[in-house]
């Protein structure tokens, strides 16, 4: 009777010290499925979106220099959105990359001691759906910017002089946590940005319609 009651005892310990095991080893085993599946993926989606301002800025002149009308449209924009996309998923709409690349294109004129942002156009490109938007008021206006507080990416090493004007286009790629069904490809991400790269180039002449965002 002893030692039934003795095997009974050392049967929950061992039970209580696998169950403490697995408690350990739950963590353990979770975050080396993260480094397998998930550091890879970002490692190539950050050498993906390197250089994206700065092909976006070059496909605009591209565009605009090919035809006789140079006027850059609202359409444009967003062709060039679809493509950059397409570059980096593959495929229009691909769930491989559950993330939206955020574009600003600013239209930037120098002012004494700091620069007014006549209009923005802001395009989301959700990689995971192939869907654009853009945001309704194209025309966003910063008053003589002094400070690059009130502005989203980074904006501390722009320089611009007085009278000249800037296309500025910003790019950033974002995520938001949606649950444990986008678990990986999101945890470095979840709710945050990366990206905020900056290129400026010079409009061409007849590129732009006055102060007026493309339409």
């Amino acid at each position: 009777m002893r030692a039934l009651c003795f095997r009974k005892k050392e049967t929950k310990k061992n039970r209580g010290a696998i169950l403490l095991e697995f408690a350990f080893a739950i963590p353990v085993l979770i975050l080396s499925l993260y480094f397998i599946l998930d550091v890879p993926h970002i490692y190539r989606l950050s050498n993906r979106i390197h250089k994206l301002s700065e092909l976006y800025s070059q496909c605009i002149l591209n565009v605009v220099n090919a035809r006789e009308s140079k006027l850059l449209t609202l359409n444009d924009l967003k062709n060039i959105a679809r493509g950059i996309g397409l570059g980096i998923t593959g495929v229009v709409g691909n769930k491989k990359y559950p993330y939206t690349l955020s574009t600003y294109i600013r239209y930037v004129k120098g002012t004494t001691g700091g620069f007014t942002i006549k209009w923005t156009v802001h395009i989301q490109n959700q990689l995971e759906s192939g869907s654009l938007t853009i945001d309704e008021d194209n025309s966003k206006n910063y008053s003589d910017v002094t400070g690059t507080n009130n502005l989203p990416g980074d904006w501390k090493n722009f320089k611009i002089s007085n009278g000249e004007e800037k296309i500025v286009v910003e790019t950033v790629i974002w995520a938001e946590n949606e649950g444990l069904k986008k678990l990986f490809y999101l945890l470095p991400l979840a709710g945050s940005k990366f990206g905020n790269q900056l290129s400026a180039i010079t409009p061409v002449k007849g590129m732009l319609d006055g102060d007026n965002a493309p339409a």
